[in-house]
């Protein structure tokens, strides 16, 4: 794997995920088990499909 690595880190890359609102974990990934739920039910799924939406095309990724 590591010899093709050039190759493979200039390909396209999609990602997949499910959302689960108002979930909070201690690392902020589902790595920790939830520890507490925030309210979330007014949220508008207007504002729900604009927040998802925002998440297309490049993204610059940082570590947390």
């Amino acid at each position: 794997g590591t010899k093709r690595l050039e190759e493979l880190t200039g390909l396209d890359k999609t990602y997949e995920g499910t959302i689960r609102l108002g979930a909070v974990t201690p690392s902020y990934d589902a790595e920790t088990e939830e520890q507490d739920a925030k309210p979330w039910e007014h949220l508008s799924a207007d504002g729900i499909g604009a927040a998802v939406d925002s998440f297309q095309g490049t993204q610059q990724q940082r570590p947390p």
